[in-house]
């Protein structure tokens, strides 16, 4: 996108009324380059010009498109021609430019004051003026502010009165009145129609742009449409004062409304009944402080209205407690208490004006959880939402209904299932006996008879010790119905704990048909995951020569050690992909542990393929190699490839960071090389190649460096390259060219982001097209500009600008101009060739030499077989 460097003069202003000679059109000069800098071909550009009241954003207030012939980047258009700019003025305006279907080009450029518009300071009198001046929206003479009645005080400062002797400004005031025993400001309405209903005396309008609230309620602290301040008030004085004289109904002297009236108040108001009042508001009223009638007030007395709403303060009337009433507390003490301290008996009494005397607890209604009857003599309690009673107390003999038994005819009576926690028959108990009815129901403790006797322990299944006599067997079943053998706490639905040398279990058979199972386990469904057939768990304690499995025929065939090892001495026979849950570890005293090899003719054979099938947020390793005999010794992998050595590949399909190839190494006090690569032997060597972008987050340190593009002229057949600019310093270069203006000065407006990356600025100018000796740099960078002078109007001067970078990465990292080789680098050189050495004496020589010494590519040999039959 190009971008407009060069600022222009306004050579003209808008017209208005009563200057007819003032055209309404502006001269505007620019210079149009490209992203670079350079000035864009010469032709015809089809430029839209906007103006704008604000820098960004907003809504175009004027524009016009115009076919403009632009050379050398230089272009002149006289704004107005197509669309005459009919514009006040009276704000700060902004011109944006548009090339074509392109983006505005940005920053818009602030507008300032052209010739013409000096005409304006004359527009009142037609004549210059010495003693007023217009600027923007203020009028005020020149030796001051305006004021009438006294000198102008718009600077003057004074002490606030009343508070903590803060300044107020006086210079807020767009006007300033004063005046002496009399009246400073007088305004009269005279209404000869009644056709308006929003006329004033005096008018006050208060709005804003941006949020303005006021500190508090003092004078200094309100921003308000029409503020009354008295100063010294003496008595009957005031900072506001209404009056309505001639009154008619629903008028009054000050009104307080919202927007629309929907909520207001009045001082001084006479209703439509034509009755006065010094306060009047149709809506609730909130009172921050004490409410006082002083009328007749006295301690104790209660606030009281008449029937046309008069409040008065009248003694209480005494004695005695109001109902309904209705509350909350928290006191830790009785929330209501009532205390009967006359002739009478009964300190509550409720009556629901019918025959019954009734209290109610904890209801609202008529339905009781208490039900208090003297007339027939019982009590009844209710727990429900009806007059059901759940509880009857018979208050003649004392019987006891529970559960819908009106009239109990026992001691207790229940209309319902009893359930106890504990059961207590006293009458003829003894020790074995047994609880038999009778024909009417009536339960007696009776001596049991016949039967089987005997004891046990609670929880063991019993077996029989004598004929009739039960006793515990060695079976334990836990309350969850899992069976326990040697043990009382069974961990699963059977347990067999064996302390003994004998066999926890042994299960033999005698049958030899071929459908015969000595043991057979199976599933009815399907389990899940985990969920497994058989388990065999010892102690972490014991010997890795203790054997989890031994299966025998004449002698040992199969053993699956305590240490994980499987010994079989007929091998291995799968007819599938073999799975290891765990780790599969393979040991051996030989160079090589483990071969596989394969001789399939595709591109898709794999000797060894590792998969990792776990899902999940996490970084597993498909194939780790590990060699650390020592420090500075052992290399974790080694792969050799006619084509590729090594190939990393990733397929994303989200937006992280993914890497190919990532070489890391961390610790230690010596040189560390995350990736290494070195070539040789070759037409063309690289030790590193990128096809595409490269970011290095440190420093880049190179023997040197160029860049490489296809020719301009050639690009089918050649490259050209050119070398990178070096230097002690970490600098920045910036050039340009610039259009002098009238006075032969020109300011450069660098990116705004420069100041923050640059300091120790350096400056160079050419002048282009002519000699220009007296050209200087009239001021130096100030934030991200700069100003050029000397020269003549019009001239076209290229510059450059050099800075050290300041960024917080250079100024930790400042690169270090000489340093000393470390010890194991001395007597070597980095590009040993160059000086006409012998390679050998290159500090990488050996790092890029086979390891060490080492012999080339050796094919592993074939692992040893362990064969552990003499050590059964």
């Amino acid at each position: 996108m190009r971008r407009l460097l060069v600022m222009c003069a306004l050579l003209a202003l808008v017209a208005q009324a009563g200057v007819a000679a003032i055209p309404e059109t502006m001269s505007y000069q620019g210079v149009l380059t490209d992203a670079v800098g350079s000035p864009v071909p010469d032709g015809f550009y089809n430029l839209t010009f906007r103006i704008y009241a604000v820098p960004v954003a907003g809504v175009s207030l004027w524009t016009e498109t115009q076919n403009v012939f632009v050379e050398d980047g230089i272009f002149d258009v006289i704004l107005g021609d197509v669309n005459p700019i009919a514009l006040l003025f009276d704000t700060q305006y902004y011109l944006a430019t548009q090339v074509g279907a392109a983006p505005e080009l940005t920053p818009r450029t602030k507008l300032t004051a052209a010739s013409y518009a000096f005409r304006a300071k004359y527009a009142d009198t037609g004549a210059p003026d010495a003693d007023w001046v217009i600027s923007g929206d203020d009028i005020y003479h020149i030796p001051g502010s305006v004021a009438i009645g006294d000198v102008p005080r718009a600077n003057e400062s004074v002490v606030r009165e009343g508070d903590d002797g803060e300044t107020h400004d006086r210079g807020l005031n767009k006007l300033y009145l004063l005046g002496e025993n009399q009246r400073v400001l007088y305004s009269r309405l005279v209404d000869t129609d009644d056709l308006g209903d929003e006329r004033a005396a005096i008018y006050g309008y208060r709005t804003r742009t941006v949020a303005s609230p006021g500190d508090g309620y003092g004078h200094y602290d309100t921003n308000t449409a029409v503020t009354g301040h008295n100063f010294y008030g003496d008595p009957y004085t005031f900072g506001v004062a209404g009056y309505s004289w001639f009154d008619y109904e629903r008028t009054g002297g000050v009104l307080g409304s919202n927007h629309d009236g929907t909520v207001w108040a009045s001082l001084g108001y006479q209703d439509e009944n034509f009755d006065d009042w010094g306060v009047y508001t149709p809506d609730a009223t909130y009172l921050g402080g004490p409410l006082q009638i002083p009328t007749g007030a006295t301690n104790g007395y209660v606030l009281t209205s008449d029937a046309s709403g008069n409040a008065t303060w009248q003694a209480g009337a005494g004695g005695g407690f109001t109902l309904p009433y209705a509350g909350s507390g928290s006191s830790a003490g009785p929330l209501f208490e009532l205390e009967q301290n006359g002739a009478g008996e009964t300190a509550l009494f409720l009556d629901d004006s019918s025959w019954e005397d009734i209290v109610g607890v904890g209801m609202t209604g008529t339905t009781n959880k208490l039900w208090l009857s003297s007339g027939f003599g019982w009590a009844s309690i209710s727990g429900g939402t009806t007059n059901t009673d759940d509880i009857v107390i018979q208050h003649s003999s004392g019987e006891v209904g529970i559960g819908g038994v009106t009239s109990p005819s026992n001691a207790l009576d229940v209309g319902g299932t009893v359930e106890m926690l504990g059961f207590q028959m006293a009458t003829g108990a003894g020790a074995g006996y047994v609880l038999t009815s009778s024909a009417s129901g009536v339960g007696t403790w009776q001596a049991s008879t016949g039967g089987v006797g005997g004891g046990g322990s609670a929880n063991y299944i019993p077996r029989f010790t004598a004929a009739t006599t039960l006793g515990n067997s060695v079976l334990y079943q836990d309350a969850g119905g899992d069976i326990g053998i040697g043990t009382t706490s069974p961990a699963s639905t059977f347990t067999v704990n064996e302390n003994t040398s004998g066999q926890a279990l042994e299960v033999n058979s005698t049958y030899v048909g071929s459908a015969g199972r000595l043991v057979d386990f199976s599933r009815t469904s399907a389990p899940s995951n985990g969920n497994d057939m058989l388990q065999i768990v010892v102690p972490s304690s014991a010997p890795d020569g203790f054997q989890f499995i031994e299966c025998e025929r004449s002698g040992v065939e199969f053993v699956v050690d305590g240490d994980g090892q499987v010994t079989t001495q007929g091998g291995v026979v799968s007819y599938g992909p073999v799975s290891v849950s765990s780790t599969l570890g393979v040991t051996t005293t030989t160079p090589g542990c483990a071969s596989f090899q394969t001789n399939y003719g595709s591109s898709t054979a794999r000797p060894v393929y590792a998969e990792y099938t776990g899902t999940g947020s996490t970084d597993a390793v498909a194939i780790e190699g590990r060699s650390e005999p020592t420090d500075f010794y052992g290399i974790g992998g080694r792969f050799y490839g006619g084509f590729h050595g090594v190939e990393g590949r990733v397929a994303p399909t989200g937006s992280s960071n993914y890497y190919g190839v990532y070489g890391y190494v961390y610790g230690a006090t010596g040189s560390n090389y995350g990736v290494y690569g070195y070539a040789s032997g070759g037409t063309t060597n690289w030790a590193g190649y990128f096809s595409g972008n490269v970011n290095v987050s440190g420093t880049l340190s190179k023997g040197g460096g160029s860049f490489v593009i296809d020719h301009p002229l050639d690009p089918a057949n050649k490259v050209l390259r050119h070398s990178f600019v070096e230097s002690p310093d970490m600098m920045n270069i910036y050039n340009g060219n610039a259009v002098l203006d009238a006075s032969g000065r020109a300011w450069v407006e660098m990116p705004e982001w420069f100041d923050e990356l640059n300091v120790d600025f350096r400056y160079q100018l050419t002048s282009i097209g002519a000699p220009g000796p007296n050209l200087y740099v009239a001021t130096e960078m100030t934030g991200i500009r700069f100003e050029i002078a000397g020269g003549e109007a019009g001239m076209k001067v290229s510059w450059q600008v050099t800075g050290i970078r300041n960024d917080a990465f250079a100024r930790a990292n400042r690169i270090v101009v000489e340093e000393n080789k470390p010890a194991t680098q001395v007597g070597k050189y980095l590009y040993p060739e160059a000086l006409g050495l012998s390679e050998t004496m290159g500090v990488d020589y050996e790092s890029n030499s086979t390891e060490k010494g080492a012999s080339e590519r050796v094919p592993p040999t074939q692992p040893e077989v362990r064969d552990r039959t003499d050590e059964q």
